[in-house]
């Protein structure tokens, strides 16, 4: 693609809620568009938070390894991951429009080791998607009404690792905490595609419950990354982690 038709694209998707560089320079993200500085600062945070650790996982590199991106968005961890040196990564979202976007970032970076597919986690099955060294659940679990089925589906793909970043509930106890909400906003709808017109139940980890969980799913080696100096002001005060689970 020319850098014209790339940025004629980005203008016609736009708003992308993650910040991906393209070829010749040309950003996917206006800040000014942005719903705030964590969704401008989301592909960094997991960067200088999970990535080092990830890639300790594998011996210090990505290289020739498998990735599931699960509630991928626009494909901004894909993307990383197959510029870490992941010889593939499979990126799936509910949401039309994220895919639309995804798909154009895969042609622009004219990318084979790309793919991006509509799907819920809930049709994520051996049969249909293969299995992968790494599972990837960033900014979704929080997100879901069936967080356990979501898990061990997950959790049967992963042939060596799910790497999970996720809002946590206060408390020490293995609970969940519910929360309902409405709708799709009309007056922001792409922030909100994936609910239903309903509204949709969410549940929320503590910390316990999710390592908790993450046994039972026969994951032996369970750590939450301590947050990096130049992570949102979120990771340091506990309201959100990352975790990374091994077999």
């Amino acid at each position: 693609m020319t850098k014209s038709e790339i940025e004629a694209e980005v203008e016609r998707l736009a708003p992308f809620h993650h910040a991906i560089e393209l070829p010749y320079g040309v950003p996917t993200q206006d800040p000014s568009r942005a719903r705030g500085e964590g969704e401008v600062r989301r592909i960094r945070d997991l960067e200088v938070g999970a990535w080092p650790a990830i890639a300790d996982l594998f011996g210090g590199t990505f290289e020739g390894r498998t990735v599931l991106d699960v509630g991928c968005n626009s494909g901004g961890h894909s993307v990383a991951a197959v510029r870490s040196g992941a010889k593939r990564a499979l990126g799936i979202d509910v949401v039309d429009r994220y895919i639309e976007q995804a798909n154009f970032v895969k042609r622009a970076l004219d990318s084979e080791a790309l793919e991006f597919r509509v799907m819920a986690i809930e049709d994520v099955e051996e049969d249909t998607v293969g299995t992968f060294d790494l599972v990837l659940c960033f900014g979704v679990l929080f997100h879901l009404e069936n967080p356990v089925l979501a898990l061990r589906k997950l959790a049967a793909v992963s042939e060596r690792a799910i790497v999970i970043d996720t809002n946590i509930a206060p408390g020490k106890p293995p609970n969940w905490r519910m929360r309902i909400v409405g709708p799709p906003n009309p007056e922001n709808p792409s922030t909100s595609l994936w609910r239903a017109p309903e509204g949709a139940v969410q549940f929320m980890p503590t910390e316990s419950a999710l390592t908790r969980l993450l046994e039972f799913l026969s994951f032996r080696r369970i750590e939450r990354l301590p947050p990096h100096p130049e992570q949102a002001p979120r990771y340091h005060k506990g309201t959100r982690a990352t975790f990374i689970a091994a077999r």
